[in-house]
């Protein structure tokens, strides 16, 4: 194969043995301006076949190098298939594959004080099964279960069935 023009600026097709404006997915071309096939594990690479700038398959991006796990401090995620120090907004961080969901996943629940997936919701909050996530108890439940207003105790006031009531004991003083 010859060499191909610099300008404009063509690569080497070395299966078609043709100049072209840009080399195929999974390749990346050389020194010599000539595209080379990428890792198999790269779905883009720069420079060289290792040198990945996005992945295959369930593999997250993590620097230039593909993983099935990113590292301590990182998580995976899936919309750009990068390892990131932290998930959008609208995600939340599950700790222990260290990836982020936008619906955690089956047994845990999004903490939306933290933006962590987490398997019990904290004081105030109750599990959501409809939105999978910890949602906010009515102002006056200290503690509620499957909605918002089924409250289990108060914070100001007296528990009626499962409503917190207004105080409505008097306190009587009696002289001695």
């Amino acid at each position: 194969m010859t060499i191909c023009p610099s300008s404009p600026s063509l690569f080497g097709n070395q299966s078609t043995l043709t100049c072209v404006s840009s080399c195929d997915l999974y390749e990346y071309y050389d020194s010599n301006r000539v595209c080379q096939q990428c890792d198999n594990i790269c779905l883009t690479c720069f420079g060289s076949a290792t040198t990945c700038t996005s992945c295959t398959g369930n593999l997250y991006l993590d620097g230039n190098d593909c993983t099935t796990l990113c590292p301590l401090g990182t998580y995976g995620v899936a919309s750009s298939n990068e390892c990131l120090s932290d998930c959008q907004d609208s995600y939340f961080q599950n700790d222990i594959d260290r990836l982020c969901y936008l619906i955690c996943p089956s047994g845990y629940y999004g903490n939306v004080q933290t933006k962590k997936c987490t398997s019990s919701c904290p004081l105030g909050t109750y599990q959501d099964s409809q939105t999978v996530r910890c949602e906010f108890c009515d102002f006056n439940c200290l503690t509620c279960t499957g909605s918002a207003s089924n409250c289990e105790s108060c914070k100001y006031s007296w528990l009626v069935g499962s409503t917190c009531a207004a105080t409505s004991c008097k306190i009587n003083y009696f002289k001695l």
